[in-house]
């Protein structure tokens, strides 16, 4: 969703919101991670040339907003999801490992330290020092994401200005940022 002040593009997955088992009852976990591989693929290929250009210096990192807002015990506790969980690690780890230059966790209720207990052993320690989680404090969660994001650029739900109103579904459903502009 745009970009940071770095000129990385801006990716936010409202991961809180998300119902694994009515997901998996519409699809397959093969699936699901091949959108995962799409959207890496999508990001060398067209985001982070686009962004390169726009920002006049390499940029080969994205900026990562993991939205916990809504997690649930039962999404922590799921079987299916601590699977599903792992294979996306693993695929980040073997095929994109140096792709994401920060990953600030937000709004992490205080059941997230289970899943974080799971997940932490998972990543490499490269990867867990470009990771930041501030719990759900609104002010807390705006001030961090606006010292990397312009407001412009962030969605009103996570302290932003945006609403990408002139799209259907807003800031979810828009993909703003230079790789859709045709000069670049």
């Amino acid at each position: 969703h745009g970009v940071d002040r770095l000129g990385r593009p801006v990716y936010i997955e409202r991961l809180g919101l998300l119902d694994l088992r009515q997901l998996l009852q519409a699809t397959t976990h093969q699936r699901m991670l091949r959108y995962f591989t799409r959207e890496a693929e999508l990001m060398l290929r067209e985001r982070f040339p686009s962004c390169s250009v726009k920002a006049g210096t390499l940029v080969h990192r994205s900026f990562n907003v993991l939205d916990l807002s809504g997690l649930s015990v039962s999404s922590v506790t799921n079987a299916q999801a601590r699977e599903f969980i792992t294979a996306v690690i693993e695929l980040q780890s073997a095929n994109y490992p140096e792709t994401m230059g920060c990953t600030v966790i937000v709004n992490a209720p205080r059941i997230f330290s289970l899943a974080w207990r799971f997940v932490k052993p998972l990543l490499d320690t490269r990867t867990t020092a470009k990771m930041e989680i501030i719990g759900p404090d609104p002010g807390r969660v705006r001030a961090r994401l606006l010292e990397s994001v312009d407001a412009a650029q962030l969605p009103l739900f996570l302290g932003g200005t945006c609403t990408c109103s002139h799209v259907p579904g807003g800031c979810l459903s828009s993909d703003p940022g230079p790789w859709q502009d045709p000069e670049v």
